[in-house]
Formats: C-alpha cells, structure tokens, sequence
C-alpha cells in the first residue's frame, strides 16, 4: 500500500513526541469536572510534617542543654562535698628519676641506684634506701602496673597463705591506709630465716620490699610507714 493520504501529525524535530496536554482531561460529551482550571490548596500534610520538625528540633536543644549541664557539673561534685583524695606525683623522665621522684624523702633516705634485674626480670630500675630509724627497703619501678602485677605474682606462686602478716605467718592480703589515699597487694614469707614484706600500689608502678628477722613487729612497723611521697 501506498502511503496514507490526508493531514499528518506534526511531529517536533529531532524525533521527539508531543507535549502531553496540559490541564484537565475532556473528553466528547462530557463537561469538565468542577473546579477545572483553579489552583489547588495545599497539601495539609505539609504542615503537618512542619509541626513535627520544628517540636523534634525543640526536644533536641533541651536535651543537649541538660546533657551539657550535666557534664560540667558532674565531674565538680563529689556527692558528698568533700574534697577529693590528693593525686599522686606525675611519674615522668627515666625510670630511675620516675623512681626517685615518687620517694618521700622523710623516710627513704640514703638511697643508692642498684642492679633492678638482680631481684626479677620485671621492674627497670630500683634504689636500696635506709630510713632514718635503720630499715633497709629496696623499692622497684616498672614499665607500667602490669609489671608490678607480674612481678607480685611471680613471688606469690610461692608462697603458702597461711593466715594473717602482721601475726607473723605468710599470707598474700590487701593492704590500704586509713586515709584511703592509697593501697594495693601485700605479700608476707620466709626467705633463708627472714621475714619479708612486699607490697606495691594500686595507682602507681612502683613496689617495695623489707625484710627483718622479727616477724610481728616488721609487719606491724610496715603498716605505719609510707614510702611515696602525696
């Protein structure tokens, strides 16, 4: 067949179809639909979701400011009004001058620096002291608390609790001072006829150990001595 005759659609250039029509639809024999050709009011649910936003964003800013409050006066309150526990001596420098730093002059005195791997493989430095009433007392630094724990342990593992350290008997126990500034584990044996006592701190790398032949009253005289300056 040939092709068809009579008017043709236009098409645009380029290929494109026609524009669909724009407005309402009518179709032959029947009448727009009321309301044809006026504007549309807007949606409610736009509002809606308005509303919504703006309340989330409110609840938001309060919660923020209440967190915010709750931070800067939390960590100043201590709940009951007392002044908090002193800190102890920030540990910095080389072992050794960590070490040295942390003894309380008053009472480790006439120390000297000796070989920290002649007792265990754990601390790095240590100092033999003699206090003023005549104690010798070597005191360990560490790298950090794990070491001072491994070396607690180390002498631990052979040691027999037998009941109580300041009665004399070996015994691994807790110590802490009155004040609660301080404390950590204690270890109390016998070694070639003598007593001794090892302790460390819970807050810092450091460990200390006595030695006597008078079980009782080394053990008694330990809980009244402070080694570390506060």
């Amino acid at each position: 067949p040939g092709p068809p005759t009579g008017p043709q659609p236009t098409v645009p250039p380029l290929g494109f179809p026609p524009s669909p029509p724009t407005g309402p639809l009518s179709l032959p024999g029947m009448s727009p639909p009321a309301g044809a050709g006026q504007p549309r009011p807007p949606a409610r649910g736009g509002r809606a979701l308005t509303v919504v936003l703006i309340a989330a964003v409110a609840v938001l800013a309060v919660a923020v400011g209440v967190l915010s409050f709750l931070l800067v006066t939390g960590d100043s309150d201590d709940g009951d009004g007392g002044a908090a526990a002193p800190a102890a001596p920030e540990v910095t420098g080389p072992p050794g001058e960590a070490l040295r730093a942390l003894l309380n002059p008053e009472t480790m005195t006439n120390c000297e620096d000796v070989d920290p791997r002649a007792e265990s493989r754990y601390p790095d430095a240590a100092v033999r002291c003699t206090t003023p009433d005549g104690v010798v007392v070597r005191a360990f630094h560490y790298p950090d608390r794990s070491a001072a724990d491994r070396h607690f342990g180390a002498l631990a593992a052979f040691v027999v609790d037998q009941g109580d350290c300041e009665a004399g008997q070996p015994s691994e126990e807790r110590w802490s001072q009155p004040s609660g500034d301080a404390g950590g584990s204690l270890l109390c044996y016998y070694f070639a006829e003598n007593f001794l006592v090892f302790w460390t701190y819970d807050d810092l790398p450091v460990a200390f150990i006595t030695e006597g032949t008078d079980a009782r009253a080394l053990a008694a005289w330990r809980r009244d001595f402070d080694p570390v300056q506060r």
